[in-house]
């Protein structure tokens, strides 16, 4: 899940159409009038919802989601939408359709009251609307919102999160604290670090190379998987954890099954490969399945494809040397099910299989994001591990499957040696490359912008600054608002630009200031000004 500019501390977005004050509370909006408790009996306030964990999110009706986008969402964003929206749909009784005129649909839009990537939580009838910026359209991202605006609440805020992992408060941005509360909504089943509702290991982590969040005791091998769903054709797919979640509150989705599981390979001889699952355990019985194999993990260059009947569960075939990736996708009447997940290998070519030779390790581009190439090792084919470390030798930053593939980019933390190296392997053996160590400086500090004087009408005030010519140049700013002069922070927006407009604001007197920030790093804090909304 990618977070992107999406927290605010919670802040009223001002009265609704029947008495409502919603809140932001990290990227779910929340309205008393969209929860119910154990007792059927609606919370008092938004904020009441906090600590209460015996409340949950009122269904939409049927399970079906109309969807009204905003002149600014294009065409194209739209059908990806929906097609993104098609995965909950495959695990649970739900279905996101073009709303019709005169009902009551939630609104998509980039300049809704609350800025960045956020989602009213479940069906509303004072409140629908969800805010996805430039910056939110990846499909993890999408897929995370419409499982607020279908109900779901964040797996790491349950009540019970103490138990699985722990929060580093002292490796979180200050102002981001709170995105950690727990004790919100019922809590259903295991807990579920794989959760498309969870937070990633680095959340809002001031120092990008500590967790800011860390799975407890044998769970701690799951770190970087923490938040990935279930990843199937390089797509993130509601782990089994969210669809028993989403069933909860809508049912199954009778006409779809679900993944076959435990997708393995029980026999490879040469180019020969035997392949076994078992069948889904949810949804409807399958009429067949088929079986994909790729030249690519997106399957957007097929080698192979089978169908098969309801009873196999297995499959054998001759196929060309070089990395392979395969999943079978379960077939109803209705339509194609939840594929399973991915399953990686390589074949090697010729009847002589020989080790590989050292592969030779260059760094193409030294800073973010740094680019790694390797050309390839005589002898047979060989796949390809990068391992990276603090220490020569040792892999504790990071272990990467690559495959056949002869380059890896990606960003990394700033202001620390990181030693890496590469591993060649085949069936005869294994060589490593040279190491390379990698230390990228973190950016200098920006330095601090100009507010000028914001412009009032009525509760829509116009905030407008300009960026200092000295220091790093910023990504982004923060808009921060506090009561009291050095108070605490009790509204705070991320923009890219130098300019935001804040509408529905509360009465009373702000004092406001801008920070600008350059990758992880926040610049000098702008002047102070008050605003007075009468």
């Amino acid at each position: 899940m990618l977070l992107c500019a999406l927290v605010a501390a919670p802040v009223s977005a001002g009265q609704g159409p029947h008495g409502s004050s919603p809140i932001l509370v990290g990227d779910m909006v929340l309205d008393q009038h969209n929860f119910r408790r154990s007792d059927a009996t609606v919370p008092a306030s938004p904020s009441g919802l906090i600590g209460i964990d015996d409340v949950e999110a009122m269904p939409w009706p049927g399970g079906r989601l109309p969807i009204s986008f905003d002149t600014a969402i294009t065409s194209s964003q739209q059908a990806f939408f929906f097609a993104v929206c098609g995965r909950w749909s495959k695990v649970a009784n739900v279905e996101c359709t073009p709303a019709v005129d005169g009902e009551s649909a939630l609104t998509v839009t980039s300049s809704g009251p609350f800025s960045g990537c956020n989602s009213v939580v479940g069906y509303s009838p004072t409140y629908r609307m969800m805010n996805l910026e430039s910056a939110c359209w990846f499909d993890s991202v999408i897929l995370h919102e419409i499982g607020h605006a279908l109900g779901l609440l964040h797996e790491h805020q349950r009540a019970d999160r103490d138990a699985f992992v722990s929060v580093d408060y002292a490796n979180v941005h200050s102002r981001y604290a709170f995105a950690f509360n727990y004790g919100l909504g019922v809590v259903r089943g295991p807990y579920d670090l794989r959760s498309v509702m969870h937070y990633q290991w680095h959340a809002f982590a001031i120092d990008a190379r500590r967790p800011a969040l860390r799975p407890h005791g044998e769970q701690s091998s799951l770190l970087y998987q923490m938040g990935a769903g279930k990843v199937a054709a390089s797509q993130t797919f509601p782990s089994d954890g969210d669809a028993a979640s989403m069933r909860s509150l809508y049912g199954a989705n009778d006409s779809l099954p679900g993944a076959p599981e435990h997708l393995r390979l029980t026999h490879v001889m040469g180019t020969r490969v035997s392949l076994a699952w078992d069948p889904s355990s949810s949804g409807p019985s399958v009429q067949g399945y088929r079986i994909e194999i790729g030249a690519d993990a997106a399957f957007t260059r097929l080698v192979a494809t089978q169908a098969v009947g309801a009873n196999v569960t297995s499959g054998t075939g001759v196929l060309p040397a070089g990395a392979m990736h395969v999943r079978v996708i379960p077939l109803a009447q209705d339509g194609e099910g939840v594929p399973t997940e991915t399953v990686s290998f390589h074949l090697p070519s010729g009847a002589l299989i020989l080790p590989p030779q050292p592969p030779v390790l260059d760094v193409r581009a030294a800073g973010n994001p740094v680019t790694l190439a390797w050309q390839p090792t005589g002898g047979s084919a060989a796949t390809y591990t990068v391992v990276a470390g603090r220490t020569p030798g040792v892999s504790d930053l990071g272990v990467f499957q690559m495959g056949s593939t002869l380059s890896l980019s990606g960003h990394v933390p700033t202001d620390v040696p990181i030693h890496v190296r590469i591993i060649a392997s085949n069936s005869a053996g294994s060589a490593v490359s040279n190491p390379v160590t990698i230390n990228v400086p973190s950016a200098a500090r920006p330095s601090a912008p100009t507010l000028l004087s914001p412009s009032i009408a009525g509760r829509t005030v116009w905030f407008a600054w300009s960026a200092s010519s000295a220091g790093a140049l910023p990504v982004s700013y923060v808009l921060q608002a506090r009561r009291v002069e050095g108070g605490p922070i009790i509204g705070s927006w991320v923009v890219s630009g130098t300019s935001l407009q804040v509408r529905n604001v509360p009465p009373g007197r702000y004092q406001v200031s801008v920070i600008p920030v350059t990758g992880a790093v926040e610049g000098e804090e702008s002047n102070r000004l008050w605003v007075s909304i009468p």
